[in-house]
Protein backbone atom coordinates (compact mmCIF):
# COMPACT_ATOMS: atom_id res chain seq x y z
CA UNK A 1 0.00 0.00 0.00
CA UNK A 2 3.14 2.20 0.93
CA UNK A 3 3.79 2.28 -3.05
CA UNK A 4 0.70 3.53 -3.93
CA UNK A 5 1.25 6.67 -1.45
CA UNK A 6 4.73 7.14 -3.50
CA UNK A 7 3.23 6.72 -7.33
CA UNK A 8 0.06 8.97 -5.84
CA UNK A 9 3.06 11.84 -4.47
CA UNK A 10 4.82 11.41 -7.81
CA UNK A 11 1.85 12.08 -9.71
CA UNK A 12 1.08 15.01 -8.19
CA UNK A 13 -1.87 13.34 -6.15
CA UNK A 14 -1.11 14.89 -2.87
CA UNK A 15 -4.81 14.42 -0.86
CA UNK A 16 -5.04 10.58 -1.90
CA UNK A 17 -1.73 9.56 -0.89
CA UNK A 18 -2.68 11.57 2.37
CA UNK A 19 -5.40 9.84 2.46
CA UNK A 20 -4.11 6.37 1.92
CA UNK A 21 -1.08 7.27 4.13
CA UNK A 22 -3.79 7.77 7.13
CA UNK A 23 -5.03 4.49 6.19
CA UNK A 24 -2.08 2.46 6.91
CA UNK A 25 -1.65 4.47 10.23
CA UNK A 26 -5.25 3.59 11.86
CA UNK A 27 -4.50 -0.46 11.14
CA UNK A 28 -0.35 -0.20 11.94
CA UNK A 29 -0.06 3.33 14.33
CA UNK A 30 3.97 3.46 14.52
CA UNK A 31 4.71 2.21 11.14
CA UNK A 32 7.99 3.98 10.44
CA UNK A 33 7.76 4.11 6.47
CA UNK A 34 4.05 5.31 6.85
CA UNK A 35 4.97 8.09 9.60
CA UNK A 36 7.61 9.45 7.22
CA UNK A 37 5.33 9.36 4.42
CA UNK A 38 3.07 11.41 6.34
CA UNK A 39 5.99 13.78 7.13
CA UNK A 40 7.04 13.98 3.77
CA UNK A 41 3.44 14.77 2.71
CA UNK A 42 2.36 17.45 5.21
CA UNK A 43 5.76 19.22 3.81
CA UNK A 44 4.42 19.14 0.57
CA UNK A 45 1.16 20.58 1.00
CA UNK A 46 3.12 23.15 3.12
Amino acid sequence: MLKQVIALLNKGNVQDAKALCETVLKNQPQHADAIRLRAIIAKKRG
